[in-house]
Order: C-alpha cells, then sequence, then structure tokens
C-alpha cells in the first residue's frame, strides 16, 4: 500500500481543485460514494455520429443512485457552441450537496474528450442550476466565460460561438416577449421538456439585449484556464472512481488501485464466464486478479 499512499499525497499536493469543491468531495469520500461514467463520442469507444456525450453518476455504499448529470456536444444539431458540451438530457440531479462537484467533474471529462468547456442547457436551467452558472461567472477566477451567439439568427460574424436552442433564457425573460413569432414542438425524447419547447421564427431587440447582456450566466458557454484532472485523480487514487471508468479515460490504474477498488466494492468483482446467476457473488465465481486487471487496464470500450 505504500505506492498507493504516495500517490495519494502527489495528488493531495499537486492537485489544484476549488476549495468549494475540495469541501464537497472530502464530504462525497467521507460518505462512501462510488463514481462511474460512460465513455461515448470523441475520446473513447462508442462514437455517436460525430458527437460527445457525458454521463456521470455517483452511488452511495449501498449502491442507491445520489447523483447524475448528462451533457452532449452535437455539432450538427446544437453549433459549433465554443465547441463546449452543454447540459441535457436528465440534466443535473445530485443529493447531499454535491451538486457543483458533478460539474467540475464534466469540466475534467470533457478535457479528456477533447471538448473545450461546459454550458447550461439551452432548454431548461432549475434555478439551483442557475446559482451554479452565476457562481462560475462571478466567483471562478480559473474559469473563463465566453459568450454564446444564436444559431438560428446569428448576430455575431464568427460561426464559431453559434448554439441552438434558447428556451430557458425565453422562459425567463417571457416567451411572449422574447420572440417575434415562434413554431411550437412537442416533447420527443425523456430528455425533452415535458411541454414540449418553440422554434422561435425571430428575436425582439429586448431579448437580444438581454441575451448579451455580461451578466447573463446562462448565455455563456464555461472553459477552464488550465488543464489537468485532479477531481478524477483523486477518486482514482481513494478507489472511487470506477476502474472502467479510469481506463475509457485513458487512465488506467494500477494494480494496488483495482485490488483496493474490489476490496472495498467486492459486488463489482467480474465473474467467470457461464456463471448461474444466483452464483454472482460467490467468490469462486470471480475471474483470477490477473485477468480483472488485464482487462481494465486494457483499451478503452467499443475500441478495436
Amino acid at each position: 500500500m505504500k505506492l498507493l499512499r504516495e500517490y495519494i499525497r502527489h495528488i493531495l499536493l499537486e492537485g489544484e481543485i476549488h476549495p468549494k469543491i475540495e469541501a464537497q468531495l472530502e464530504k462525497a469520500l467521507k460518505m462512501g460514494f462510488t463514481f462511474s461514467f460512460s465513455n461515448f463520442g470523441e475520446g473513447g469507444g462508442g462514437d455517436l455520429g460525430g458527437g460527445t456525450s457525458i454521463q456521470i453518476w455517483v452511488s452511495d455504499s449501498e449502491g442507491n443512485q445520489v447523483g447524475e448529470l448528462g451533457a452532449r456536444r452535437w455539432l450538427a444539431t446544437d453549433g459549433p457552441c465554443n465547441f463546449a458540451a452543454v447540459i441535457s438530457n436528465q440534466g443535473v440531479k445530485a443529493s447531499h450537496g454535491i451538486g457543483p462537484l458533478l460539474y467540475d467533474m464534466a469540466f475534467e471529462i470533457a478535457e479528456k474528450k477533447g471538448v473545450e468547456g461546459l454550458g447550461p442547457d439551452p432548454r431548461e436551467v432549475s434555478d439551483d442550476a442557475k446559482a451554479v452558472w452565476d457562481y462560475y461567472l462571478n466567483n471562478r477566477s480559473d474559469i473563463e466565460a465566453k459568450q454564446r451567439d444564436f444559431k438560428e439568427f446569428p448576430q455575431t460574424e464568427d460561426p464559431d460561438d453559434d448554439c441552438a436552442g434558447q428556451t430557458a433564457l425565453a422562459k425567463r425573460f417571457g416567451t411572449d416577449k422574447a420572440y417575434t413569432g415562434a413554431i411550437h414542438h412537442d416533447p420527443k425524447t425523456f430528455g425533452d421538456p415535458d411541454e414540449g419547447w418553440d422554434e422561435p421564427t425571430g428575436y425582439t431587440p429586448e431579448f437580444i439585449e438581454y441575451y448579451f447582456d455580461p451578466k447573463n450566466s446562462l448565455s455563456k458557454t464555461y472553459h477552464k484556464k488550465t488543464s489537468g484532472t485532479p477531481i478524477l485523480d483523486r477518486l482514482s487514487a481513494v478507489a472511487k472512481l470506477s476502474p472502467t471508468a479510469s481506463r475509457d479515460m485513458g487512465m488506467p490504474q494500477s494494480r494496488e488501485q483495482i485490488e483496493k477498488y474490489l476490496e472495498d466494492n467486492p459486488k463489482k468483482w467480474p465473474n467467470k464466464r457461464g456463471i448461474k446467476w444466483e452464483d454472482r457473488f460467490k467468490p469462486e465465481s470471480n475471474l483470477p486478479i490477473e485477468d480483472v486487471v488485464a482487462m481494465w487496464q486494457g483499451p478503452p470500450a467499443g475500441t478495436k
């Protein structure tokens, strides 16, 4: 365990985690939470038509889900959007006050996937989520905010800032005051707002001014000023990050870390082939540790 202790010490000394996020991370670790995420799109297997999906899950020691974050980047539909991923699908759900921690984790995952930042959901934003974006805009000197533009009716010459969908801000401003006209769409996927959304046919001058207000946190994308993944490194070091998630991010864990993860999460031990469902948690059903290490240190899921 000496190497593991030295690695943890290195993370503590070298990691640059914002103090408020550090406090949430410490709380999550003390509560025994385990973190995992999917590996879709750039930076790993499962390419989805040139898009990138970021999905984070947090579970407590009994396997209950206590946190979730979903974001995506699809150039074809969302626009370049300053090359950031936007919160989407089911958005962000978290208990025990760890929501902001998930956002900072998403920044690190985005970096590993070749995505340049993170932005608010253009269709629906809760008051709790707005508070997080307000904090990024006004209190995080390590995060840079970039203005978004309308993909539908661009106001700037630069195409890289164009982003599709302005429903969330139109709701806050007042849809009848924001649009000169709109076409309504009913919800199509589970991530759509229950009431559907409106596709504008034009924006009022008042809404354009509101949208481009430098103080408007929801019309921006947010970008880390420094590189590095101190949160992911820390979670991996203390065996609270799924080894498959680490592998798929190109950060495979050491044998010692994998053994510690399995020690803390014995039900996560992969089974041999042909094991009956009722026997899956019996020690004799486990793959040999050498096979598990080889699998969890191998190429990312979905790669050939």
